[in-house]
């Protein structure tokens, strides 16, 4: 299985090796075809923070062919400083593809406002609703998106209804909007669906078990759907993503229900979340640019792992046993505090 190691950039050297070697026989030109690449990113925040983007062959109701499309959703954002990566996303592709038009939907059209100014044409959805999603789909016959959320607390202290929403929003949020654009993507010839996940959906995460297990089961949806969709020359993409500097990552959680088991250790749980997330972290501008990179290649990886200490991660994930993180993740965390407690 491709496990997704980053590729060794090659020396200008060897690239010129290579076009002298392959110009004996050209390759034959294609034309641009169509592709869609999708960023189905859970953000890191209750407000639900979301982006995604797509690129596919523009329809002429807006006078442009052939053009990379970005799609942006903001679910519930009243931040009008923190726009995520998307954003940095759209700005990469607009230098690598002129004619770039950007798409963005959110169920709060004033997180829109801004977007719009800035000659992003935006509509209202909410990906939460299947037959919303359905319907989009049919009338704009262009756009694949999704949107995420995270949500922090012990597993012994999970609020079901929180649990139920997170996975609407981040499992089957992406299910619905796949669903919906399966047939366009078929119809391409040539797609690509790229979909964001996270380290944590690989690693143990203590305190977020149920955004980890939602990031795991998009990692399982999108391996399952690669080999399913590979008939129809539809290539899919996990994106493993590490640390990214952002504005808008949880820096907290809240505070622990009087009666959670570890009460005891609640200023360490609190402190680490920021620690966990943006220690060391990646810009996002270098995050961006990797990314579009490896969307707009013809044959992507089918694991891509960006971000800080993602490719760590990666490491300790393929050679170390299962529970390699165990150890770490209990004195982080201050969870061996509790037990020496106990046994004393």
């Amino acid at each position: 299985m491709n496990l997704g190691t980053p590729d060794t950039p090659r020396s200008a050297d060897s690239a010129e090796a290579a076009g002298r070697s392959s110009s004996h026989h050209p390759a034959p030109m294609k034309p641009w075809k169509v592709r869609y690449v999708a960023l189905l990113r859970a953000s890191r925040c209750n407000k639900r923070l979301t982006h995604s983007t797509t690129s596919f062959h523009a329809s002429k109701k807006y006078g442009v062919d052939h053009r990379v499309l970005e799609t942006l959703s903001l679910e519930n954002s009243t931040n009008k400083e923190s726009s995520g990566l998307s954003p940095l996303v759209y700005c990469t592709l607009k230098r690598l593809v002129s004619d770039l038009v950007v798409f963005a939907t959110a169920r709060n059209e004033t997180a829109l406002s801004e977007l719009s100014n800035s000659g992003i044409k935006t509509f209202a959805l909410d990906v939460t609703n299947e037959s919303r999603s359905s319907g989009f789909a049919t009338k704009w016959r262009k756009l694949l998106e999704s949107s995420g959320q995270t949500f922090l607390s012990a597993a012994a202290d999970l609020d079901m209804k929180r649990v139920q929403d997170l996975y609407n929003v981040n499992v089957f949020g992406v299910m619905r909007m796949v669903k919906a654009f399966v047939p366009l993507l078929v119809a391409s010839g040539d797609a690509c669906i790229l979909q964001v996940g996270s380290v944590a959906g690989v690693t143990p995460y203590p305190f977020g078990s149920t955004y980890s297990s939602s990031k795991a089961a998009l990692h399982t949806y999108g391996n399952t759907l690669r080999i399913e969709l590979s008939p129809f020359n539809i290539k899919v993409v996990n994106l493993c993503t590490g640390s990214v500097k952002s504005d808008i990552i949880e820096t907290k959680l809240n505070p622990l229900p009087g009666s959670s088991l570890y009460k005891s250790i609640e200023s360490i749980v609190l402190g680490k979340r920021k620690e966990v997330s943006q220690g060391g972290a990646m810009s996002a501008e270098d995050y961006a640019k990797n990314v579009v990179l490896e969307a707009l290649k013809a044959n992507p990886r089918a694991w891509l792992w960006e971000g800080s200490k993602s490719r760590f991660v990666w490491m300790v994930d393929t050679f170390l046993p299962r529970t390699a993180f165990d150890n770490m993740m209990k004195r982080w965390y201050g969870l061996d505090h509790i037990r020496s407690g106990l046994q004393t």
